[in-house]
């Protein structure tokens, strides 16, 4: 199995009731016969090139959508052409990156990662069915640790942007 389109992105997700990330990969394992891992697998593609679109709804695993914008093949900032207009104003006349922003940005990324990594082994509220979102990867949805870290799964409590800011601040 390659690629799934949008159209049939939009006919799976229209028979989920709640289209979090983990449901709609199970809906791609069965409609599509194919192992859990590799369904998800779809779905972190789908988002990564832009037929998904991830969203924030308050809980802890975000919903997914499909995206109905304009597909853009380069970035206005690349010099690209973006809805028939050249690249953004903004842009490095000669094509030179700012040599720190990117390691920066990368740094910041990683330690983002890591941040939601550990938020795996905090307590979950009381109305949830599991102890931590560990417990719900391992337990509810039978991932084994080493398939969790794999993944650089992670959990958004939900005062996380918050949280999530002030880590990255202090780290500078």
């Amino acid at each position: 199995m390659s690629e799934i389109g949008r159209e049939e992105w939009r006919r799976l997700l229209s028979q989920l009731d709640e289209p979090a990330i983990g449901a709609v990969a199970e809906g791609v394992a069965d409609v599509f016969d194919v192992d859990i891992l590799d369904a998800y697998d779809l779905v972190e593609d789908a988002v990564a090139d832009g037929d998904l679109i991830e969203e924030d709804t308050g809980r802890a695993f975000p919903a997914v959508r499909v995206n109905e914008g304009i597909e853009v093949e380069e970035s206005p900032d690349s010099g690209g052409k973006r809805g028939g207009e050249g690249g953004s104003s903004t842009a490095d006349p000669k094509g030179e990156a700012d040599e720190t922003a990117v390691p920066d940005a990368l740094d910041a990324f990683n330690d983002a990662i890591a941040w939601f990594a550990q938020q795996l082994d905090t307590e979950l509220p009381d109305e949830s069915d599991y102890d931590t979102a560990r417990d719900y990867y391992r337990d509810g949805r039978g991932w084994d640790d080493e398939t969790i870290d794999e993944k650089h799964l992670g959990f958004a409590p939900a005062n996380y942007r918050d949280e999530l800011v002030t880590h990255l601040f202090d780290r500078g």
